[in-house]
């Protein structure tokens, strides 16, 4: 069995078993730091949207959102067949 470390020896007796080694999978969290600031750009610019969106709609004026809009109205032609 493995017994825990009881020292600061060095890393040839550190505990298999610790938590902090978990934790640094990821190098640290820097990339995880870099993940969640993309994610919360996105989240921004996505309620951006959303607002524009809504004041669009609350003033009855078509608003597409830039990229998805046009793709939307390509499936949408697609699935309403020839006209």
């Amino acid at each position: 069995m493995c017994q825990p470390s009881v020292g600061t020896d060095g890393p040839a007796h550190r505990n298999p078993h610790s938590y902090s080694d978990a934790l640094n999978v990821f190098g640290g969290g820097g990339p995880l730091l870099i993940l969640s600031i993309i994610g919360l750009i996105i989240t921004v610019i996505i309620a951006v949207f959303a607002i524009l969106a809504m004041y669009n709609a609350y003033t009855y004026k078509a608003y597409h959102v830039p990229v998805l809009g046009n793709l939307a109205d390509k499936f949408m032609s697609k699935a309403n067949g020839p006209q």
